[in-house]
């Protein structure tokens, strides 16, 4: 009787055994292509001027004209003021200092001129705001056209790359120019950006070569704002 147990016992431990052996076995596949699967792909890497491509772009009918239209306001908003304060000078200039009409003028003088460099400031600032946001949005969309090439090429990442040569001389730009060349070295082919360039129909060369920022609007002082008159004196 303890035979007939003790041999179910080891029939019974081999098939168990067998059947957790033929488990694993059978499993190990199973694991190893669920591992493959989950495994990170290679990276496949483009270079892009996005730099370049921005400076063509911001030049481009999407944004120029609305930069002209400000500057033209600017021009607009200032020029009354600047031909005050020329009619002032060139009145204080050929007054008698010891008049006391010539020294409220003086005053008065002084006041508009105050007056103008806080509105010119205040036009600029609004100027530099505008251009601003236009990069902005010009980075958002050479960004998403590099990103459509890249993929239809089957780059999975695309790194900003300024190319040719280095025409910074202040050594605060050279640093610039340092971090936007991240790779020393890169294939040619990687390079896609005349592809975007041409994807986004803009011209081979910028407006302004060598110039990223659209330049300020043409808004100066008069040339009697630098140069005060000499202040009237009282009679003593």
């Amino acid at each position: 009787m303890r035979s007939r147990v003790a041999l179910a016992m080891l029939l019974s431990a081999g098939l168990l055994g067998g059947f957790a052996a033929t488990t694993a076995f059978t499993m190990m596949p199973r694991a190893m292509a669920a591992s493959a699967a989950a495994a990170p792909q290679p990276a496949s890497i483009a270079v892009c001027d996005v730099y370049a491509i921005i400076e063509r772009h911001v030049e481009s009918d999407q944004f120029r004209p609305a930069r002209d239209a400000d500057q033209e306001r600017i021009k607009t908003a200032l020029s009354p003021l600047e031909t005050e304060l020329d009619t002032l000078q060139r009145e204080l200039q050929t007054a008698n200092p010891q008049d006391p009409a010539a020294q409220a003028k003086y005053q008065a003088f002084q006041q508009k001129r105050d007056a103008y460099q806080l509105r010119r400031q205040e036009l600029l600032d609004q100027y530099s705001e505008l251009v601003a946001k236009q990069f902005g949005e010009s980075l958002q969309q050479v960004s998403a056209e590099a990103r459509k090439v890249a993929t239809e090429l089957g780059y999975s990442h695309v790194i900003a790359q300024k190319t040719g040569p280095m025409t910074a001389k202040d050594p605060r730009q050279l640093v610039e120019e340092f971090l936007s060349r991240p790779f020393a070295v890169f294939p040619n082919e990687t390079d896609i950006t005349e592809k975007v360039r041409e994807a986004m129909k803009l011209p081979k060369a910028a407006a302004t070569p060598g110039e990223v920022a659209p330049s300020t609007p043409p808004a100066t002082p008069p040339a009697s704002a630098p140069g005060t008159p000499a202040q009237p004196t009282s009679k003593p």
